[in-house]
């Protein structure tokens, strides 16, 4: 089990209004909730957003880039919307901000906002994130559910010049789909956990997916509390997901050198061994990301239509 990283000092009352918070992950891992959650629990004194300039955050090319406030400069849709948040918080609003594609650019945040600037890190089992975003073709431009821009500007490859690990670009056009969408879990938690090293940008919490939804709102209570919010009056801890996809998924892994440091940051997080090994989770992911669910309520529907004309014949056949 993953502790919560908490900050060291007390967050005070007066500076609450000049917050503003991030949630970090790498994706289909709950930021739609968070929205609702954090929209419906804090109504007018928050702006509260999900991915609002999307992949324009341009992770591929800010990720470790050495100077972000010159890059800043060059980027009109980027230096619009630091702006704004300036903005928000200034007038005495909390600003919330949910989504993967900033993380590039929170050590310019810490440096914008100081103390106002909290993140939250939440990370899923890579099986399952993978198996997710293996569903919106992110890594397979020739599908019609390919978003160029994002392919484009933010989903990593061992091309760009910030990743940690590079060294996968010699058998990057041989892996999978599956394996490219791990890659891209690796590099984003690898990021995590470089920034948490970073003096004054640990995040205020780190959890798990997997804990946050476990049907208990204890999690969720302490991450409002970490980050200086007050403590939220409802948690519906329904799942929230309008970008769910499926398609034909086998989540194979064929990339010894991927999976041993998947693996590695995994065990890191906290989760187990066997709880991160594709092939025995075979039939989860595709419960949860593949046509599994339609073929099964093909065979359930067969078989109801087998027993059905059994039993016809045998009453038949009794008379």
């Amino acid at each position: 089990m993953i502790t919560s990283e908490l900050n060291a000092s007390p967050i005070s009352r007066e500076i609450r209004g000049m917050t503003a918070v991030f949630i970090y992950s790498t994706g289909r891992c709950g930021t739609q909730w968070f929205t609702k959650n954090f929209a419906d629990n804090l109504g007018s004194q928050a702006e509260v957003v999900h991915e609002p300039i999307g992949a324009r955050w341009a992770p591929r090319i800010a990720l470790r880039h050495p100077d972000l406030a010159a890059l800043r400069r060059e980027m009109p849709d980027i230096d619009r919307h630091l702006d704004h948040i300036s903005e928000v918080v200034a007038t005495g609003r909390t600003y919330v901000e949910t989504g993967w594609p900033a993380m590039a650019w929170y050590p310019y945040l810490k440096s914008m906002l100081g103390d106002g600037f909290r993140w939250v890190h939440v990370v899923r089992n890579p099986i399952f994130v993978a198996g997710s975003l293996a569903t919106h073709q992110c890594y397979q431009p020739e599908s019609p559910l390919y978003d160029r821009e994002f392919g484009e500007l933010a989903y990593l490859e061992p091309t760009d010049r910030g990743v940690a690990f590079g060294e996968t670009k010699e058998e990057w056009a041989s892996l999978t789909q599956f394996e490219k969408c791990l890659y891209q879990w690796l590099e984003v938690n690898r990021y995590g956990i470089d920034l948490a090293d970073i003096p004054g940008l640990k995040p205020a919490v780190v959890t798990r997916f997997e804990d946050v939804f476990s049907g208990d709102d204890a999690r969720v209570r302490e991450i409002y509390r970490a980050v200086g919010l007050p403590a939220p009056t409802s948690v519906d801890l329904s799942l929230v997901d309008k970008f769910r996809r499926r398609v034909p998924l086998t989540p194979e892994v064929t990339s010894e050198k991927l999976w041993r440091e998947v693996e590695a940051v995994g065990l890191r997080f906290g989760y187990e061994s066997d709880r991160l090994q594709p092939e025995s989770n075979l039939k989860s992911v595709s419960r949860h990301f593949s046509d599994y669910k339609r073929n099964a309520r093909g065979a359930k529907g067969f078989k109801k239509a087998r027993r059905m004309v059994k039993a016809m014949v045998l009453g038949m056949f009794g008379r």
